[in-house]
């Protein structure tokens, strides 16, 4: 026990002599090699070495510093920031900041100029034809039409056109006097859009005709349209009017189209013949002619009669301005039942001349009654007097001979087998569209 201990006590004695040793070469070695520090050095070397520390942060130095903003020219320079950013960040940053899109702001700018001229020319255009129609409408209340219009109107043939209601017709009406049909009978039923389009077709010949399509369910009669489905066709032609009348090549035409649908939709066609269709135009129209009459009367003043004068009292004694020498009876929508006219002279405003569209006038309305009180109406107002077509005055007698005569044109009308003031004569002999 006492060995061991003893061996202890020297191992113990040689390791803090080992430690002694060791610490003491350490020492000398610390103080051989190290470097002077701030207790050694004087001021000079003190300031020194602070100025060399602060060079690198200063303004003069870091200029050169600013070029590594554009990196695109020095990609060397770039490695080192983006190791002090996220590469993420820094890569994005730059390229939205590059010259390019600076300079889009100045072009978004100039096209803003522009824009707000055009707003402005957009506004001039509405307000220049406001200005003139408010005058317009204070001085002449009343439907005006140019004379253009008016001889438009005049020059297209009066085409009837058929109501029909929604629930369709059992029977459409065919006037045999003034019209012909041409009808197309299918095998079996035919969509509605195939004969919507046969239709137009024979609409594009440019005669007066009015088409009807039976329906196979309901049996009954329709205009043309795209829905449904149809077994039949009927095409109603119109004749003659005051203003036209079907030639031969018309006829020959109508009769042509009627067969074209036929064959087109493989169905049975007929029609009346080219020559029947021909005559019985050429009889009708001669009809017409023959019977197309206006009463006439003058109203004569002693000097010239103001425009203005004749407006006011047409409109008080219930006409309406239709141009700037013409007026009707009645309201603008009465016009298509209008009977009576009244038109101003255009070369000596002397005088007026009113007008009894004698064909379209029922008789039992007693249409002269109403006549000769319009012309006294109009006499009064205007300090005129009513005459004839040879300037002389008209009395009661005058006045009963023209009763005679209309009643006996009443007469030949109907020997012509057309009704007066009918919806038939309104066809034949009408003026206004």
């Amino acid at each position: 026990m006492n060995d061991i201990v003893l061996i202890l006590v020297v191992i113990a004695a040689l390791v803090l002599v080992g430690l002694f040793v060791w610490n003491r070469m350490e020492t000398n070695k610390g103080e051989k090699g190290a470097k002077p520090g701030l207790g050694s050095m004087n001021t000079e070397n003190i300031y020194g070495r602070l100025t060399d520390l602060v060079k690198p942060k200063t303004p003069a130095e870091e200029k050169p510093a600013v070029p590594l903003v554009a990196e695109e020219s020095t990609p060397a320079r770039a490695e080192p920031v983006v190791v002090t950013a996220p590469e993420p960040e820094q890569k994005p940053e730059v390229a939205p900041v590059t010259v390019p899109e600076v300079k889009v702001e100045p072009k978004i700018e100039v096209p803003a100029e522009p824009v707000q001229k055009p707003e402005v020319v957009q506004i001039i255009p509405p307000v220049k034809p406001v200005e003139p129609v408010k005058p317009e409408q204070e001085v002449l209340p009343f439907s005006v039409m140019t004379d253009d219009e008016e001889k438009e109107e005049a020059e297209e043939p009066v085409t009837p056109k058929p109501f029909i209601p929604k629930e369709g017709l059992k029977q459409f009406d065919v006037d045999p006097l003034m019209e012909t049909v041409g009808m197309i009978h299918a095998t079996k039923p035919i969509l509605g859009s195939l004969m919507l389009e046969m239709a137009n077709n024979l609409k594009k010949l440019g005669l007066p005709i009015r088409v009807y399509v039976r329906r196979a369910d309901n049996k009954r009669w329709y205009a043309p349209s795209n829905e449904g489905m149809y077994t039949e066709m009927a095409v109603v032609l119109l004749l003659a009017n005051r203003l036209m009348v079907i030639d031969e090549m018309d006829a020959s035409r109508f009769a042509m189209g009627i067969q074209q649908v036929g064959i087109a939709l493989e169905a049975d066609s007929e029609s009346e013949s080219t020559l029947s269709i021909m005559e019985r135009a050429k009889t009708l129209h001669e009809n017409v002619k023959r019977l197309d009459v206006q009463l006439s009367v003058v109203l004569a003043a002693r000097s010239a009669v103001k425009s203005t004068a004749v407006n006011e009292a047409a409109r008080l004694a219930g006409f309406t301005q239709l141009n700037s020498t013409r007026y009707v009876f009645g309201s603008a929508k009465q016009i298509g039942e209008a009977t009576i006219f009244l038109r101003h002279d255009e070369f000596d405003v002397r005088y007026l001349y009113l007008l009894l569209d004698a064909p379209l006038a029922v008789p039992n309305n007693k249409p002269l009654h109403q006549f000769f009180s319009v012309a006294n109406d109009l006499c009064s107002r205007l300090d005129m007097e009513l005459q004839d077509s040879k300037g002389t005055p008209i009395n009661t007698a005058a006045a009963q001979m023209i009763f005679r005569q209309l009643a006996d044109y009443y007469r030949q009308m109907q020997e012509a087998h057309i009704e007066p003031g009918s919806q038939q004569a309104r066809v034949l002999f009408t003026r206004e569209g």
